[in-house]
């Protein structure tokens, strides 16, 4: 009963020595609060170390229960945190007094318990109730306390998991660093070790210091073939010396080290074989040792046997490849790819009808889709990205396969609606086997570049402010006459036709947008902001009078919201004098505008997945930063995401309410209440909603400094005024330190 195993195991008991403060409800405090080892706030709480605590206080009316609730405040922001069941019945921690409670009883109120934390080093302010039957208070206080790490504390996610999979041997890394001389990992004996998820591993690293240092840090890598998984250990982690069992730092030179663990065992995956290092550093970086091998990751309860069976000693293996085609064509379901772009009339695998395909692993893969171009072009790029459990995979496309002109059964340019046939050949070649890879495949034309002719025609812009220089032509590729439609995640290329007004050295282009009635600068790439380099057929520095010829090419990010504004494009010289100026009107498309696109993984920052049973799910989620699951939630920062969705029926307000579950516990992640009111950030529209209204919003969601380094995943229910969810979206993070 008196076990510790969540955030804050009864914390309040190391706070309160002589004096205690009241709540903001005005209960009253207790008589007298002890703790051994404190007389005044704030107490130091030392990870790991025995609290005991007494509380003192007359009941104030009769009770047949008593419930304890914990509340913990950064200020006066509430980290979410419950009580474990047990430690919630109060009943059961009183040394005077019993329940039920008679009106005027004396009662002291007792815990002796271990004190454990994910977070050191901060003071918080912690709130300690009992409540009656009614859920009125009996008592109620709140008092700071300063929470700090013991050397051997040991409360990280995947803390050296390389232990997990060492027995007798190991292998050297790729440094030729000198590798222990002995490690040991309790219950296996031989590689791969088997790493039951929530099991409980203890592992021992003996090793000689090649030389003196005053610090050693450790580092994991972790490998699927030669692709390192991003990984990082947790700041606290990284202190080897903290975890000697035997030798101390400083290190000398000779000496004998024993490096031990003993760390409950999590990840986020399982099913797989994966090869770990680990890295013991000196002062200059410099390892001091350095080992690998495999260990495959199960959950805990199924088979330990190992995937090294006869059958998996081929060279080459099966691989599951997963094909998110948008269209069905010879029995292959397919699904619709991500931000709407235009779907293939068909698509053919051979010998396969059913998702996964299943191809061997260094082989390749064929395909074949018919399409129609939504536009004209005179090329056709073929890209392919392949991911593996969320993480892109190093891939490079083969250049027969790159330039799709070359593999269709028509020739380029090709016109409008045009049925094309496409065939084509990829490599298959994962880092393991035995696994699913998500291969996208995606055909692009002129998006880059401006055609002359059919492609496009002279635009009719709006003149700039003070009289500035006015292009005589502008050219947009796929637009006519204004406003002219951006679309998210694709680049907007303009042909700019001027006479200099002015000789200049230097070019630079600027661009300013106005939605909403805010202007703001609209940033360029380094590269594509130097006007110079996009000059055609001249080049800087240019005359006065002479007649120019120039292209730029805009990205539109998948994260801009879908409004409509304005957009004034201008070229400065170096003496900040305007050469050449236009405005066009511009509302921002969740559209494609390119060929094709076939097999989406994760493109475009796009990182969310469908909430359970069957509530609607967000069109889009791009959150700042992050391209692909996990999404790095870096401690004391804010993360920005923005989320696309499309309301069902008419709404009047919305509240958005995530739950976060880590290490398999699930609670409320509550966002402060000016961040809850998802009306108040909305982008381009406001409440009350209509149906089928395209929404774009802005989510804050504040990341504490005392949050734990673990991986989770975030679920965001945004609800109506009946508390039915309006769109729902779940996305795989992490929590990192802030350096």
């Amino acid at each position: 009963m008196l076990k510790a195993l969540l955030i804050a195991v009864y914390l309040p008991s190391l706070i309160y020595g002589i004096a205690v403060r009241p709540c903001a409800n005005n209960a009253p405090v207790p008589q007298e609060v002890r703790v051994v080892g404190c007389t005044a706030e704030p107490c130091t709480v030392q990870i790991g170390g025995l609290v005991d605590m007494d509380l003192d206080f007359v009941a104030p009316r009769a009770t047949n229960g008593m419930r304890a609730t914990l509340d913990i405040f950064l200020g006066t922001f509430r980290v979410p945190y419950d009580l474990p069941v047990e430690q919630q019945n109060a009943c059961n921690f009183l040394k005077d007094g019993s329940c039920p409670l008679t009106p005027g009883e004396f009662v002291n109120y007792h815990l002796s318990t271990p004190a454990a934390a994910p977070f050191a080093g901060i003071t918080v302010d912690l709130q300690l109730q009992l409540a009656d039957d009614n859920g009125q208070a009996l008592i109620c206080f709140r008092s700071s306390a300063r929470i700090y790490f013991t050397m051997r504390n040991i409360l990280f996610v995947v803390a050296c998991l390389p232990a997990l999979a060492f027995g007798l041997a190991v292998r050297p890394c790729a440094n030729n660093a000198p590798i222990p001389q002995d490690v040991r990992v309790v219950g296996c004996t031989v590689e791969p070790c088997v790493i039951p998820i929530g099991g409980m591993v203890d592992m021992d690293c003996d090793f000689v210091s090649p030389r003196a240092s005053q610090t050693v840090r450790a580092t994991l890598d972790i490998f699927l073939g030669d692709f390192r998984v991003p990984y990082d250990l947790p700041a606290d982690q990284t202190n080897a010396c903290n975890f000697f069992e035997a030798g101390s730092c400083p290190v000398t030179a000779g000496e004998f080290i024993n490096y031990h663990l003993s760390t409950p065992a999590a990840a986020p995956f399982a099913g797989i074989t994966v090869d770990l290092q680990l890295q013991l550093t000196d002062d200059n970086d410099q390892p001091l040792f350095c080992f690998r091998s495999s260990a495959q990751i199960t959950v805990e309860g199924s088979s330990h046997n190992t995937v090294h069976s006869k059958d998996c000693k081929m060279f080459k293996q099966v691989v599951a490849v997963v094909l998110l085609f948008a269209a069905v064509a010879q029995g292959l379901e397919i699904i619709q790819c991500s931000n709407n772009r235009p779907t293939p009339q068909e698509v053919t695998v051979p010998g396969c009808t059913s998702l996964p395909c299943q191809v061997p692993n260094q082989s390749d893969f064929n395909f074949s889709v018919r399409f129609a171009p939504t536009f004209p072009t005179n090329t056709l790029t073929v890209d392919v990205r392949a991911s593996l459990l969320g993480l892109f995979l190093p891939y490079e496309v083969p250049e027969h396969l790159r330039n799709g002109c070359n593999n269709i059964n028509t020739s380029c340019p090709l016109t409008a609606g045009q049925s094309v046939t496409l065939t084509g050949t990829a490599p298959v070649e994962a880092p393991l086997t035995g696994v699913t890879v998500t291969m996208e495949f995606e055909i692009t034309g002129d998006v880059a570049l401006v055609a002359s002719g059919s492609l496009t025609e002279a635009l009719q812009t709006r003149a700039c402010t003070n009289q500035r220089p006015q292009p005589a032509s502008v050219e947009i590729t796929g637009c006519a006459q204004m406003p002219c439609e951006l679309i998210r995640g694709s680049d907007v290329a303009m042909r700019l036709e001027w006479e200099a007004p002015f000789a200049a050295q230097t070019l630079q282009h600027r661009v300013v947008a106005t939605a909403l009635g805010i202007t703001a600068p609209y940033e360029l790439p380094p590269d594509r902001a130097n006007a110079c380099n996009w000059l055609d057929g001249s080049a800087c520095p240019i005359s006065q009078g002479e007649d120019i010829v120039s292209t730029l090419s805009m990205p539109v990010l998948p994260i801009y919201p879908l409004v409509s504004l304005v957009i004034e494009v201008s070229i400065l010289d170096e003496q900040a004098r305007t050469q050449t100026c236009f405005a066009i009107d511009a509302p921002t498309m969740f559209r494609a505008l390119l060929l094709i696109a076939l097999v989406p993984a994760v493109v475009y920052g796009n990182v969310g997945r469908a909430c359970t049973n069957g509530r609607p799910q967000a069109t889009n989620v791009n959150i700042l930063g992050c391209t692909a699951p996990p999404c790095d939630l870096v401690r004391g920062q804010d993360v920005i995401a923005y989320i696309d969705f499309t309301t069902d029926r008419a709404v009047t307000s919305m509240t958005t309410v995530p739950t976060a579950t880590a290490l398999g516990i699930t609670a409320p992640y509550p966002l402060p209440a000016e961040f809850a009111d998802t009306c108040a950030w909305l982008e381009g529209s406001s409440c009350p909603l209509s149906a089928n209204e395209d929404v774009t919003y802005r989510l804050t969601i504040p990341v504490l400094p005392i949050y734990p380094l673990v991986s989770l995943s975030i679920e965001i229910d945004i609800v109506d005024q009946n508390q039915d969810s309006v769109s729902c979206f779940v996305v795989d993070a992490r929590v990192v330190p802030a350096n």
